[in-house]
C-alpha cells in the first residue's frame, strides 16, 4: 500500500464507521488502476454507489444514482446540463442501456505530491454535495413541478448552506 492509498484507506475506514456507508469493497491493482475503493453512501435518503480510484497521477471519484432517471429524458438532460454549468470540476452524465443512472465524475491530479486526509475528505464531500444537488433539483422538478433553472439554483443555495455550517445530512425533506 503506497502513501496515498494508506491515507485514502484510513479516511474511508474512519468514515465508514462514523457515517452512513453501508458497505465498502477494496479491489487490488489492475493494469489500469493502482487501487479501487467502492462503497454505498446514503445521500438525501438515497443510496449512491461511490467509487475512488487512482490511475497514474490522477485520483478519480464518481458517484452514481438511479433516482428520477425514469422521468422525461429531455428534462433530465436539461437538468444535468444546468448542473454541469455550475460545476467547477467533473461532470454529470446519464449512462446505462438497461437501467439508466446519473453519474457524477471528478478528477484530482496529484502531480508528485500526496493529498492529505483533509483534502481527500473535501474531495469526497464535494462528490456527496454534487449528488445532493442532483437529487434535490430533480426532486424539485419532478415532484414539485419547479422549473429546471429555479430547481438548480435552489439546490445550489441549500448545498452552500449545508457546506458552510458543516452539516453532513444532505437531506431535502
Amino acid at each position: 500500500m503506497n502513501g496515498q492509498q494508506k491515507i485514502i484507506h484510513d479516511f474511508l475506514l474512519v468514515e465508514g464507521k462514523s457515517e452512513s456507508i453501508a458497505e465498502m469493497k477494496v479491489y487490488p491493482s489492475t493494469e489500469k488502476f493502482q487501487y479501487t475503493y467502492e462503497w454505498v453512501k446514503n445521500v438525501g435518503g438515497e443510496d449512491c454507489n461511490c467509487l475512488l480510484q487512482q490511475m497514474g497521477n490522477v485520483i478519480y471519484l464518481n458517484g452514481e444514482i438511479a433516482k428520477f432517471t425514469g422521468n422525461d429524458e429531455l428534462t433530465i438532460f436539461r437538468l444535468l446540463n444546468e448542473l454541469n454549468g455550475i460545476s467547477h470540476y467533473g461532470s454529470f452524465a446519464v449512462f446505462g442501456e438497461q437501467e439508466k443512472k446519473v453519474i457524477v465524475e471528478q478528477s484530482h491530479f496529484c502531480d508528485g505530491h500526496i493529498y492529505s486526509e483533509q483534502m481527500i475528505a473535501e474531495f469526497t464531500w464535494s462528490l456527496y454535495g454534487r449528488l445532493f444537488e442532483y437529487l434535490h433539483s430533480a426532486n424539485s422538478v419532478f415532484e414539485m413541478n419547479i422549473p429546471v433553472l429555479e430547481a438548480v439554483d435552489r439546490a445550489r443555495e441549500i448545498s452552500k448552506i449545508i457546506r458552510s455550517d458543516g452539516t453532513a445530512a444532505f437531506t431535502w425533506q
